[in-house]
């Protein structure tokens, strides 16, 4: 008897709805292009806290960047489409809101892996082993006004 272990992904496409229109991603990219495309997402995060100048020459930076890792995502007619919206006057896409989030959502799907959230969040108090009554001398106590009962 022969055991048989398999590592097949679903081979399903991704369909992804950005700016009211519906794109087609591949259920899977070559480790080489999915290395390629998280590059260009952190050269979006760059460019986008860059100093310069105005702001405004940022912009064809991104849009390139942009326009090259939805290059790599998309399936060819999806691809040619994303880059027509991102030259759309009458159409256009938001970038912060629908672009860059998709990026982000797509990589994460590709990698399984959530991007950390921005900034910390609480997950409650910790026990670190200490009491909040560490180091006060035990004398110090306050003494108990209540009388005890039966008295």
């Amino acid at each position: 008897m022969v055991r048989r272990l398999s590592f097949t992904v679903a081979r399903e496409p991704l369909e992804l709805e950005i700016g009211g229109e519906e794109f087609t991603a591949p259920p899977v990219i070559a480790p080489a292009a999915l290395a390629e495309v998280l590059n260009l997402r952190e050269q979006v995060g760059e460019i986008s806290t860059e100093k310069v100048g105005d702001g405004l020459e940022a912009i064809p930076k991104i849009l390139k960047v942009l326009g090259d890792a939805f290059t790599l995502i998309l399936v060819p007619e999806s691809a040619e489409r994303f880059r027509e919206r991102l030259a759309s006057r009458d159409n256009p896409f938001d970038l912060m809101r629908e672009v860059i989030p998709a990026l982000v959502a797509i990589t994460e799907e590709y990698t399984d892996r959530p991007t950390p959230p921005s900034s910390p969040s609480s997950a409650g108090s910790t026990n670190d082993g200490t009491s909040s009554t560490d180091g006060a001398p035990a004398e110090e106590s306050t003494p108990s006004t209540s009388t005890p009962a039966g008295s």
